[in-house]
């Protein structure tokens, strides 16, 4: 398989949290309020976890009417993951399909199986689960990724910071909760901002070191 060169992304990469602060670039789960115009909003891992994925979940997250959202992906005793997202996907502009598997070669085969079920409309695929992997795995994964879906917006789902450089170049933008172990006691809304501004520096670094980086590359 070859390997992905830099994709040409339109805009500057993208970091979504659930912010403390007026931010414009948001992901929240389904059950916190809103606090910007244009969210992705998630079905919640923890409220999955904690309930398992419910028909009265479904319900909620069919019925949302949002700038972009999560199709859930997460596996029940009801369906398996092709059969959950047939049941869940409708082709509308705000879905976001997700790509799973467990392993690197599955993510790959997954892929290629959500290329011949999306909509002309879809214009973002997200990726998953990938915390239980190494890094060289995370790269192979956002390589074969994008390599299926060469010209669509893509999202890495609770990409951690340290692993940004090797997969900056191939996404659009990533979404974390990372700026919150930066916070320090007194733990209070203040202490939250300081954090997040904090993380946003540290971002703001790193984006620059990963753009010199790849400039010098010339081998993907």
């Amino acid at each position: 398989m070859e390997a992905c060169g830099p994709h040409k992304r339109r805009n500057k990469m993208k970091y979504y949290t659930y912010p403390p602060i007026n931010y414009p670039y948001v992901i929240r789960p389904m059950h916190k309020p809103p606090v910007a115009d244009k969210e992705i909003v998630d079905i919640g891992i923890f409220q999955v976890a904690k309930t398992g994925l419910t028909e009265q979940l479904i319900y909620e997250w069919k019925n949302m009417s949002v700038w972009k959202k999560i199709v859930p992906d997460k596996l029940n005793d009801m369906y398996t993951t092709k059969q959950l997202f047939r049941h869940l996907y409708t082709g509308d502009a705000s879905e976001i399909p997700v790509v799973q598997g467990s392993n690197v070669n599955e993510y790959y085969e997954y892929a290629k199986y959500l290329k011949e079920q999306v909509s002309e409309k879809c214009d973002m695929i997200a990726i998953g689960g990938i915390k239980i992997f190494s890094i060289d795995e995370i790269e192979a994964i956002v390589s074969e990724t994008r390599i299926v879906f060469p010209k669509i917006k893509l999202h890495v789902l609770g990409l951690k910071l340290n692993m940004l450089y090797r997969v900056y170049h191939m996404i659009d933008s990533f979404d974390s909760n990372n700026w919150t172990f930066l916070m320090k006691k007194p733990y209070n809304k203040q202490s939250r901002i300081n954090a997040f501004n904090e993380f946003l520096k540290i971002l703001d670094t790193k984006k620059q070191q990963n753009e010199e980086y790849y400039k010098k590359r010339r081998t993907w």
